[in-house]
């Protein structure tokens, strides 16, 4: 069973990157090493994946407009940003139209992170 789920993340994960140069709505979007990196627009929701250990990729970050859709193990926001800030871009990732914001993805080991700019309205 194990060798299955890591044989079909091992798929998904070589089909969800999508070739080099893929467009987003105003930004051209880039693969490198396997992952999508940015700047660009995304809609952030929730994977639906649930796991019983890190890291666990529970979101999904697809560019809006067009592009590949990346797998994430977590949301990295800025250092400034106040704390009920980060807790309302966190709650609006698990309703149904899902978090629109800028900023970049990237790899971090395991992990795959989204790097929060700024949110959109």
């Amino acid at each position: 069973m194990r060798k299955l789920l890591l044989a079909s993340l091992v798929l998904f994960g070589a089909t969800a990157c999508g070739p080099a140069g893929s467009e987003g709505e105003d930004d051209i979007l880039q693969v490198q090493d396997g992952m999508v990196v940015g700047p660009g627009k995304y809609r952030i929701t929730d994977s639906g994946v649930r796991c019983a250990r890190a890291p666990c990729p529970t979101l999904l970050a697809s560019p809006v407009g067009a592009g590949p859709k990346m797998m994430l193990t977590g949301l990295e926001f800025p250092s400034d940003m106040p704390q009920e800030n980060r807790a309302r871009a966190s709650e609006r990732v698990h309703t149904s139209e899902g978090l629109v914001a800028r900023g970049t993805v990237y790899g971090r080991g395991e992990e795959s992170v989204f790097s929060l700019e700024s949110v959109e309205p």
